[in-house]
């Protein structure tokens, strides 16, 4: 494997931030204005009993939870007497049983289909109701009306996120990329390939490369039928850690393989990793997308991140083993709220740097990501990677290797 001279790119979901996305903590509080009925009772109870413990532990109660960190919170009540603690625990929170005891209420969506096929709506003529569509919407009824299952009201919360996340998350058509013009004038000037590994299901910088001559791939277009990842030696290798909001399950061939398809817009039931606890799957291409990862890395001494926090173990392990594998490697952190969160930052770069080779640097850039990539083009990858140490104001020593 030859060593690359481009540095490799970590996305958070601070760099989608600026195209109008929101972020973690905003996506929460988001879904509990939009959820309804027996659904928006049980995320309002799950949202406020993850914020009553985290305020009994000194945290202000007017955080809100990150929005993965619900999903799996309802991800594991939905599972809670199958998991292996449930032996152990003789009574769940009454509430909890309460809630998935409550019947389900027939859907609005089922109101109007029973409407519509008895002719009781301006789209057809009264008395003209279709005997199949009626007795379609009656089975609705009756299946909506009978004595819900366990785990029902938990799961159909969890199923509801991911729809609401996909509208969330899916770019407005007048949406402004302007601040990505550099960084796409960027990849089209350097020699490449480039990898650029994101956390975040959305679709910004394919909607940014879309318009430019720069090839890009996300080695996934084949891996339904292949079972490997191709990115068909594309300019830019787009590693979409935890899936897109463009990937789509389906089943291909005569044994029914799962596989994946992706359209460029967002799929109705998109493939993604949501939760905190569950980034690791062994269904869908996320082990062979991390190991790609740790691959291209291995060939480059630049990472830049921007807009990660650092809240996904198996991706810091990752980064650990990198800036650990050889010396002169460089880590950038792009943060322009490193003030808020600098005891945060400091204990990462004791533990990234913990038993580093000589001459490793991590080292942090007080500014946004607009204004990052901006001087990424308008100044060259070196000039801003080797900023004077004055820009970084009292924190000179980032600047330097460890010890």
């Amino acid at each position: 494997m030859s060593p690359r001279t481009e540095p490799a790119f970590l996305l958070g979901a601070g760099f989608s931030q600026p195209a109008g996305l929101p972020l973690s903590r905003d996506l929460t509080e988001l879904m509990l204005d939009r959820a309804r009925g027996s659904y928006a009772h049980a995320l309002n109870y799950v949202v406020g009993q993850v914020i009553a413990h985290d305020a009994r532990a000194g945290a202000s109660p007017s955080l809100m939870p990150n929005v993965e960190r619900v999903a799996s919170a309802v991800k594991l009540l939905a599972t809670r007497r199958e998991l292996e603690i449930a032996p152990f625990i003789s009574a769940w929170d009454s509430t909890v049983d309460a809630l998935d005891a409550q019947p389900p209420k027939i859907t609005h969506v089922t109101r109007n289909k029973v409407r519509r096929a008895l002719g009781l709506d301006n789209s057809r003529p009264a008395g003209q109701p279709r005997l199949n569509e009626f007795l379609s919407a009656l089975e609705d009824v009756l299946r909506q009306s009978s004595q819900p299952e366990p785990r029902r009201i938990f799961e159909g919360i969890l199923n509801q996120m991911v729809r609401e996340l996909s509208a969330l998350l899916t770019l407005p058509a007048d949406a402004d990329l302007s601040y990505l013009g550099p960084f796409a004038q960027w990849l089209t000037a350097v020699e490449g390939p480039v990898t650029i590994a994101t956390l975040n299901y959305d679709l910004v910088l394919e909607a940014c490369l879309e318009p430019s001559p720069v090839t890009l791939s996300t080695g996934i277009s084949d891996w339904g039928a292949t079972g490997s990842l191709d990115f068909k030696s594309a300019k830019i290798e787009l590693l979409k850690l935890h899936g897109s909001l463009s990937w789509q399950e389906k089943f291909v061939g005569n044994l029914n393989r799962a596989g994946l398809q992706d359209d460029g817009g967002p799929a109705e039931s998109p493939l993604l990793v949501f939760g905190q606890r569950e980034k690791l799957q062994p269904q869908g291409p996320f082990l062979q997308l991390l190991e790609k990862f740790r691959e291209s890395i291995s060939r480059t001494h630049d990472i830049v991140v921007i807009g990660y926090g650092f809240g996904d173990e198996h991706i810091n392990f990752v980064l650990e083993q990198w800036v650990e594998g050889a010396p002169g490697r460089r880590l950038t952190i792009v943060d322009p709220g490193f003030d808020a969160r600098r005891e945060h930052w400091l204990s990462l770069r004791g533990r990234l740097l913990r038993a580093p080779n000589a001459g490793s640097i991590v080292r942090f850039l007080r500014v946004g990501a607009e204004a990052f990539l901006e001087r990424l083009h308008a100044d060259g990858l070196e000039s801003v990677l080797s900023a004077s140490p004055t820009e970084l104001e009292s924190l000179e020593t980032f600047d330097h290797p460890y010890g």
